[in-house]
């Protein structure tokens, strides 16, 4: 090779992006939450489509779904599983890919059992249709020229993910990218709140992974409404960073004023480390006002008429040689009298036994 002396080794320059959409989570119901009128479920599927048409201006390699796909854990409906199947598709189409990554959320699993989040309910239905596919249960490297990124996932629990719960992805993927991996990506969903020990604890073990591995390591958390001011966390001395990307939707009136947003996260092959990695944060449509209301005020006359129905029944239902408190919760709980009025009428009814 001309001008390059024999034994000298020639240093290529690695080239190549991998880019991918995170939106958060979802909340899809037919049922609105109680501040939120019945546009609610069109919102959802705007908010994804205004990503989706980013995502594909942007080139993004993959979309990632960061958990609760739907709202009412449990008692979703066909028609709400078939509705958000055609949203997941349409956005899908739009970017031009298979599947959307994605990790179980507590509103996907009964209880906070992982193993709850299978076919009975939505999570497991839409990953048997193709529309989904869960990054906890196997990783996907996604490449793009010499940029190669891990997606991974540790779906929710009631403790933060800790190295074992990244180190364990490490075997599969070196298995073909050993010495090739571009960088991590981790998809969460836990309570990880700004300036906590919890979200230390996982920057602190990303860092341990990269380090162990030779790669940056990144998460991208949901669960977390509103960014909670833990927009952005980076390490570059331990090679690791952290964003809550917030819900694709306002689902209360107290995040009425919260601008939704998407995010696109890039990894660089061409900058080595955690400086070639880079969020951009993409603001998504606002909503109208209209789309909200207030909780129903309550009712100051509700409680003495929830009293006086309930001494009403108790008298009724009550002999006059029997104990008027035997039969007090029996007949609170027929009623659904509520627990304050059921503490006066005890009060009421002791005093004149």
């Amino acid at each position: 090779m001309p001008g390059v002396r024999k034994g000298h080794q020639v240093k290529t320059r690695l080239s190549g992006v991998v880019s991918g959409m995170l939106v958060g989570d979802m909340h899809y119901t037919h049922t609105p939450p109680s501040s939120r009128t019945a546009g609610y479920a069109d919102e959802i599927g705007l908010a994804l489509d205004a990503a989706c048409r980013r995502a594909s201006r942007e080139s993004c390699s993959f979309g990632a779904i960061l958990g609760d796909l739907t709202h009412r854990k449990g008692r979703t409906t066909h028609a709400e599983v078939i509705a958000l199947a055609k949203i997941l598709r349409r956005g899908l189409d739009t970017v031009g890919l298979r599947e959307w990554e994605t990790v179980p959320g507590n509103h996907d699993m009964i209880g906070h059992d992982i193993n709850g989040a299978g076919l009975a309910q939505p999570i497991g239905v839409l990953e048997q249709a193709g529309l989904i596919h869960r990054a906890d249960l196997e990783p996907r490297v996604v490449v793009s020229g010499d940029a190669a990124v891990a997606v991974c996932a540790v779906p929710f629990s009631v403790r933060p993910p800790t190295l074992d719960d990244f180190a364990r992805f490490v075997e599969p993927v070196y298995d073909g990218f050993k010495g090739r991996l571009t960088g991590w990506l981790f998809l969460l969903h836990h309570d990880l709140q700004a300036n906590s020990a919890a979200l230390s604890s996982v920057v602190r073990a990303l860092g341990e992974l990269s380090e162990k591995t030779g790669a940056p390591a990144v998460a991208a958390n949901g669960h977390l409404h509103a960014d909670n001011a833990a927009a952005k966390l980076a390490d570059g001395r331990k090679q690791a960073a952290f964003v809550n990307v917030g819900s694709l939707v306002r689902t209360s009136i107290a995040d009425r004023d919260y601008q939704t947003r998407a995010v696109v996260v890039r990894f660089d092959a061409s900058t080595p480390g955690i400086a070639g990695v880079s969020f951009q944060s993409m603001p998504l449509p606002a909503v109208s006002p209209d789309t909200f209301v207030a909780d129903a005020p309550p009712d100051p006359d509700s409680e003495v008429k929830d009293l006086a129905e309930f001494l009403g029944a108790l008298d009724a239902a009550s002999p006059v040689t029997s104990d008027p408190l035997a039969g007090i919760d029996e007949i609170a709980a027929r009623l659904s009298i509520r627990p304050e009025a059921v503490v006066a009428a005890r009060a009421l009814v002791g005093e004149h036994r």
